[in-house]
């Protein structure tokens, strides 16, 4: 870990290894960032984990395939009042991996492809069923993820953040470059501002080994986890593309 904070000239870094569902290691290094007055990283600090936000919204929406508010298979048109053309032909299980086929540019949304015939990594399946699900169970997604799971486990090192903090890291792209903040006003889920220390996040993926397990408690349902890590990718798609759970 160390060595490879160096080589990407990074401010800080954190490592938590658990096995067999015990903490093992811990490590924190270095900085919040390179400001002179910057936070040391330590146990509490929470990062700006990015893409792998995903992880989280995706846990909604399967819990929304188990109560059988989604289906895989139904045409997303199904779920909308008003709907846009690009959205013509595509499932619920196109929008979760990534195999929709719709761009998005600097004048909207744009077919790219026929839906389940190839792969694009991007935001529009991730941003459209997250807005999908909030209006199916009528709250955010964070607030969803709150009292369903971190309330039951006393996080509270994890969490969708508008307002800085001096736990929360820096978004480091380069040392001559102004730090980012990761922060956005919207705190509703859907957005990249989810903020988790390393110890919370380890956990996270414990949670997901355990299917859904802590102890002799099981705070999600096993079901749940299974849709959100099975590979759900439409059959057809051709062997040399990428295959995804839920995202």
């Amino acid at each position: 870990m160390e060595d490879i904070a160096r080589k990407n000239d990074s401010s800080g870094h954190a490592l938590y290894i658990m096995k067999d569902g015990k903490t093992v290691l811990e490590h924190y290094g270095g900085y919040h960032s390179f400001e002179p007055a910057a936070q040391e990283v330590k146990t509490t600090s929470r990062f700006n984990i990015a893409s792998a936000r995903k992880s989280y919204i995706a846990l909604v929406i399967a819990y929304a395939l188990y109560d059988r508010l989604l289906e895989l298979d139904r045409p997303l048109e199904d779920y909308m009042e008003e709907s846009n053309p690009v959205f013509s032909g595509v499932s619920i299980r196109h929008l979760l991996t990534h195999t929709h086929g719709i761009g998005e540019g600097g004048e909207g949304l744009y077919t790219e492809f026929t839906p389940g015939e190839n792969w694009s990594y991007n935001n529009v399946g991730v941003d459209t069923l997250a807005h999908l699900v909030m209006e199916m169970y009528g709250g955010t997604i964070s607030s969803f993820l709150q009292e369903r799971i971190f309330d039951q486990l006393n996080w509270t090192e994890t969490g969708w953040e508008n307002e800085d903090s001096p736990q929360l890291v820096k978004i480091i792209s380069s040392r001559d470059e102004k730090a980012l903040n990761g922060l956005h006003a919207d705190c509703d889920g859907s957005r990249k501002n989810l903020f988790v220390s390393a110890r919370e996040f380890a956990w996270w993926g414990q949670l997901h080994l355990d299917k859904g397990r802590v102890g002799n408690r099981q705070i999600i349902p096993e079901e749940v986890v299974k849709l959100a890590t099975t590979i759900q990718t439409p059959s057809g798609l051709p062997y040399d593309l990428p295959r995804n759970g839920a995202f």
